[in-house]
């Protein structure tokens, strides 16, 4: 089951302190170099993943698995759709929140947790990041 995200995310001070540590736009796309030390970070959907989450852009491509199709009974993406890859992934509880072009535009989750809570999330993040070097 998905959960809709509020959009006051979107201006959340615990957001953008963590999209500014992974170097990461709006869209989610970071924009560390490949060659740097820091461009180890930068994924296959030029996002950002470390072990304890992940950031990817909105995937422009059409699912591949039927979610899409508005009489299906499919919930969730799955095998080599390319919405497999969520835009935000916190991997010690799986949570995950999915996006329409930009951050907390149209967006669900796959649980059903107060802005504090998700806050809470991303400031684990940036605190994760802080403490390895960022």
């Amino acid at each position: 089951m998905l959960y809709r995200v509020d959009r006051v995310l979107q201006s959340s001070s615990s957001w953008d302190r963590l999209l500014d540590l992974c170097n990461c736009d709006s869209y989610g796309i970071c924009a560390f170099n490949k060659n740097s030390e820091k461009g180890k970070f930068v994924n296959e959907r030029c996002g950002f993943s470390c072990e304890l989450f992940e950031i990817n852009p909105y995937c422009w491509e059409d699912c591949t698995c039927g979610v899409t199709d508005l009489y299906s009974e499919v919930e969730e993406h799955s095998g080599d759709c390319p919405f497999v890859h969520h835009n935000f992934i916190y991997r010690p509880t799986g949570f995950y929140i999915d996006w329409y072009k930009y951050s907390f535009r149209s967006s669900d989750m796959n649980q059903n947790l107060t802005i504090r809570e998700i806050e809470d999330i991303f400031d684990k993040c940036s605190n994760y990041l802080k403490g390895i070097g960022f």
